[in-house]
């Protein structure tokens, strides 16, 4: 069992002519536990406040506003089972983050998604296959401009990595 509780007093010192200078307070929890010998659980969340403290040209404007693409709350949690006997696992998790602001003040919905993985071993080579965004949620990770839209976030996608170990 491990965990971390962490808080934290930044005061970012960005490029006052381009992103202003953000206060950010923020406590974060990461949480490991062992089930079993065989099962992990993982839970991480992170609180953000972060505002404005200074700015130059445009952004003087901005001062005491949220900081841009900035979420209040981030959590996240990712299991995984071990099968020693046949030497795979697979593995199962999630993100939510809540309502962002992008950086024209527009709302960024907040939004959650599902991935899943297994993985196995044969002689010198280890197979994984990863499945993102299981349910295929239409997500925007980020805002930018009100005329440029919102970064949209990855649809369903699955990836296969092969490894070898020539040693």
């Amino acid at each position: 069992m491990g965990g971390t509780l962490q808080r934290f007093h930044l005061q970012v010192k960005a490029q006052p002519s381009k992103h202003g200078k953000p206060l950010c307070p923020d406590p974060r929890h990461d949480q490991r536990r062992d089930i079993s010998d065989n099962w992990t659980f993982t839970f991480s969340y992170g609180f953000n406040d972060t505002v404005i403290l200074a700015g130059a040209g445009a952004l003087r404007d901005s001062v005491g506003d949220k900081f841009a693409n900035a979420p209040a709350h981030q959590l996240g949690f990712w299991t995984r089972y071990d099968f020693p006997a046949i030497r795979s696992a697979i593995a199962f998790g999630g993100q939510h983050v809540s309502e962002q602001l992008s950086l024209s003040g527009q709302k960024v919905r907040p939004f959650t998604v599902f991935d899943a993985s297994w993985i196995t071993e044969w002689q010198n080579l280890k197979f994984q296959i990863n499945a993102r965004n299981l349910f295929d949620e239409v997500y925007a990770e980020s805002g930018f401009l009100a005329r440029t839209g919102h970064f949209p976030g990855e649809p369903r996608n699955l990836r296969l990595e092969i490894y070898a170990d020539f040693f």
